[in-house]
């Protein structure tokens, strides 16, 4: 029998990955008042049991006072030897403050083979005891199994769906278009942002949105020509909307998919499509869930993406906003779901202005402006090798 010994703290991931590498038969997981209170225990029961791993919560861990730490350290280690005199007992020494990792490693250095720290900074788990060695994490986490260990339930995403899939498999070369001429096309986008807010309306007596104007006009009775007129021809060969030379000032949306794409939808799909093609992971588009512990509050994010144990959270925005509510919302959702060490970008099609990139600058997050979206995939090529974006 295995049994693998962790102190939880605000941080599961860190308990979670060795674990996961390498699953033991039960886990016995040691907790603070304060991390009982915030329901740390549940989370990771939770976790652990979605995965078929025993769980055994050990409660009123002191975090404070190194003799009190001490002796709840050695009682541990005493009652577990005892209760299970034939099992291979490993201490994770990650969680906790570093009192309690004095405690706990002075404690379990009689009785356990090994005693490992991991350093999600730099994905390596480093072993402590019996002498020091290292060795490299393994790819273990998916978005759901992320987001779990950061208290939010994943309910489902977009792209989980085969068939959206395949439709936005054929949307690809568009979006790649569309993305590759974003600084000649922010006139375009406003102008079909604004068709499709005509051609889109709430059914009647319902939230529900239809196609309810499909056929849309240019009103400056100016022919679209250039860049423009390649764009056109590009939405309609992929099917997202019908538009021919011969009348050029009329545009007709094709459904109600195909004109939310051309709305927004096209930018989500062209970063989805750049860190499916480099090959990270995990990655998912248009993820829902629910927070554990804020009544079930709902949260949407556009794209998320696991890769090496990280997350990468990215904002997609076509239009103009409120530069105060994205940089929040950018800032404390990308907190909360990412860990210390994922990144959170915000795309935007639009020039996001100096307001927005100081607002980054202090919160730290990526601003990634029209000028820059044709060069994304270079941008997660080197978030991928762990140097500056």
């Amino acid at each position: 029998m295995r049994i693998y010994v962790v102190t939880l703290s605000d941080q599961l991931l860190a308990n979670l990955i060795p674990i996961l590498m390498d699953p033991p038969d039960l886990v016995v997981a040691l907790l603070s008042s304060t991390m009982q209170e915030k329901g740390k225990d549940q989370v990771f029961a939770d976790l652990l049991q979605s995965k078929g791993i025993a769980f055994d919560p050990r409660f009123d861990a002191p975090d404070s006072d190194f003799g009190a730490i001490k002796e709840f350290s050695w009682q541990i280690a005493e009652t577990l030897e005892a209760q299970y005199p034939d099992a291979e007992i490993v201490l994770n020494a990650s969680g906790g403050n570093k009192l309690m990792t004095l405690g706990l490693v002075e404690a379990f250095e009689n009785i356990a083979p090994r005693i490992e720290y991991t350093d999600t900074a730099h994905r390596t788990i480093e072993v402590l005891h019996p002498e020091p060695s290292r060795y490299p994490m393994r790819q273990v986490l998916d978005v759901p199994t992320y987001l779990a260990a950061q208290g939010f339930r994943y309910l489902r995403a977009e792209s989980d769906d085969a068939l959206w899939r395949q439709r936005a498999d054929q949307r690809k070369a568009a979006a790649k278009f569309l993305g590759r001429h974003t600084p000649e096309l922010g006139l375009f986008f406003f102008v079909l942002n604004g068709m499709v807010n005509s051609a889109i309306q709430e059914k009647a007596g319902s939230r529900q949105l239809e196609l309810a104007n499909p056929t849309q006009r240019f009103h400056d009775d100016k022919p679209p020509y250039g860049i423009w007129q390649q764009a056109l021809r590009e939405l309609d060969k992929a099917g997202i909307l019908a538009w021919s030379a011969d009348r050029p000032l009329e545009v007709r949306f094709l459904g109600l998919e195909e004109a939310q794409f051309v709305r927004g939808g096209w930018l989500e799909e062209y970063v989805w499509h750049i860190l499916q093609d480099e090959r990270l992971a995990d990655v998912r588009k248009g993820v829902r869930g629910t927070w554990k512990r804020e009544g079930d509050s709902k949260n949407e994010f556009d794209v998320l993406a696991v890769h090496e144990n990280v997350m990468l959270y990215v904002e997609c925005k076509t239009g103009w906003e409120d530069y105060a509510d994205l940089s929040y919302k950018t800032d404390s959702l990308g907190r909360s779901i990412k860990g210390p060490f994922g990144e959170s970008w915000i795309l935007s099609a639009q020039e996001p202005g100096e307001e927005l990139h100081k607002r980054a600058q202090h919160h730290q997050f990526l601003v990634v402006g029209p000028q820059e979206i044709p060069h994304l995939r270079q941008k997660v090529q080197r978030w991928l090798d762990g140097g500056k974006v």
